[in-house]
């Protein structure tokens, strides 16, 4: 009943079978297309006496959802319709963000699912493990070479995930081969480590519901490594009866996520050293900001800007025309600014300060706190923002880092990509600033979710890596 799952596989066929759609009965098709782009795409069928019996199919989709075998679609969405008064037959088809199998509420052991353009894992070898293919001959097991890469650590003190991306997706994702499109390529496990004399049926138990939230959370965790989108596509639930051979399937959830296609993936802040295995112990962080109200939103909002900022716009260019960089690193830095400087500043105080850098106008605030200081610095409000965030996160001209007196030319470049006026910053540096303004995102990202392993130094010369520069002793002890 459950389909069978494979890496690079092109589509995936959900359901074929009796099901009904409000008082109608009739053939339902359902697929899973990942290739080019995942969608679920569904075709419901009613032929002869049914037509004659009980006339045309409703059109009202979320209050008639079409029900199968174990197998549900809550919220089709019809794109065509077709009537034949001959046969007679009626046929809808369309697409849906989800189908299910089961009852995803039920209690379960574990979760798989399968991710697509994982290329993350191709990038860097640090924080993860080399799976081995070994050969029986009559001399004992001989080692036949890498066969993949695997991660496996814990996401919180009850549930740990494996990830697994073998060799044959691996030169998929390779950047060298020009690949196009979307294709499995990363099995995901999320389960219980758990001592040997712990019977399997006492075993943490988790819904796939729940499950669900983890791993999507994850795959935002994911996604801002891997340089664009990436989620499940298909989540399937295991459980133990007894013994670890005996694995039942109870629910399945297939889903049409966004995904980045693979020769539009931009090159995120992943150097060749860095610890993916402690990006991954950010886990927990970023599952309290998407439960806090300044970041469930503002994270999802940076990352598209931030994407848009990476990624190439075909597979012709390297990357993108630089005003829209610019501009889509300028509205990001700015979010992040308001976010850090006043939606989580606890003093009362200093949030009112700040706060008042964020208006228009020479307010009462305003006067009082900034107005002099910035006749005095010579500075816009917009780059006193940017140099108060970068102060919060340790990047000071007392650590050693001379970043501050970058932000007047970075939004100096900004404006003349948004204005008509042409700037003064020579062109030759436009390219180091927005590098620069890039990598500013990142420490910023990396440092409020505490990231302490390695990253890549965007504006020096190769692909080198740096140490944090940022100063994680900044952070609030409670995030």
């Amino acid at each position: 009943m459950f389909p069978e799952i494979k890496v690079l596989q092109d589509e995936i066929q959900l359901y074929n079978n009796i099901a009904e759609m409000g008082d109608h009965v009739g053939r339902l098709y359902a697929t899973l297309e990942i290739y080019p782009s995942p969608r679920i795409y569904w075709e419901f069928e009613v032929i002869g006496n049914e037509v004659n019996q009980k006339g045309k199919l409703p059109r009202t989709t979320p209050a008639n959802p079409l029900i199968g075998y174990n197998f549900y679609i809550d919220q089709p969405y019809i794109a065509r319709d077709c009537s034949d008064y001959v046969t007679p037959l009626e046929l809808v088809s369309g697409i849906a963000g989800q189908a299910r199998y089961g009852e995803i509420n039920n209690a379960i052991h574990k979760a798989v699912f399968y991710i697509p353009n994982a290329r993350f894992q191709s990038r860097n070898l640090f924080g993860q493990q080399k799976i081995e293919k070994y050969l029986k001959t009559k001399k004992g097991d001989f080692n036949a070479g890498v066969e993949g890469r695997l991660i496996d650590t814990p996401l919180d003190d009850t549930w740990h995930v494996r990830l697994e991306t073998y060799q044959n997706a691996l030169d998929w994702l390779d950047e060298n081969k020009s690949n196009i499109g979307t294709k499995i390529t990363t099995i995901g496990v999320l389960y219980t480590p758990m001592a040997d004399d712990v019977k399997f049926v006492d075993y943490p138990t988790i819904s796939l519901k729940e499950a669900q939230n983890y791993v999507d959370i994850l795959c935002i965790l994911l996604s801002y490594v891997n340089g664009g989108y990436i989620g499940p596509i298909y989540i399937e639930s295991r459980s133990h009866v007894s013994e670890p051979s005996e694995i039942a399937h109870q629910s399945a959830i297939a889903l049409a996520h966004r995904i980045t296609p693979l020769e539009l993936l931009g090159r995120s802040w992943l150097a060749f050293d860095s610890d993916l295995e402690s990006y991954l112990s950010c886990f927990s962080t970023l599952k309290r900001m998407q439960n806090d109200s300044p970041w469930r939103e503002t994270f999802g909002i940076i990352l598209a800007w931030y994407f848009q900022a990476i990624q190439p716009e075909n597979r012709q260019l390297s990357g993108k025309q630089w005003p829209i960089v610019a501009n889509a690193l300028g509205t990001a830095l700015e979010r992040l600014s308001y976010t850090i400087l006043v939606l989580e500043e606890e003093d009362s105080t200093t949030r009112e300060k700040n706060e008042a850098l964020f208006t228009t106008g020479d307010n009462k605030l305003f006067k009082k706190y900034w107005k002099d200081v910035l006749k005095k610095d010579k500075i816009s409000r917009t780059g006193k923002r940017l140099q108060l965030l970068l102060e919060r996160i340790g990047i000071t001209l007392e650590r050693g880092f001379w970043d501050v007196n970058e932000v007047k030319d970075f939004l100096e470049v900004r404006n003349e990509a948004t204005h008509p006026k042409k700037g003064n910053v020579k062109e030759e540096n436009i390219f180091y600033l927005l590098d620069r303004a890039t990598q500013w995102v990142d420490e910023t990202l990396l440092w409020r979710l505490g990231y302490s392993s390695t990253y890549w130094a965007r504006t020096v010369d190769g692909w080198q890596s740096t140490q944090p520069r940022y100063d994680l002793n900044n952070r609030n002890p409670k995030w």
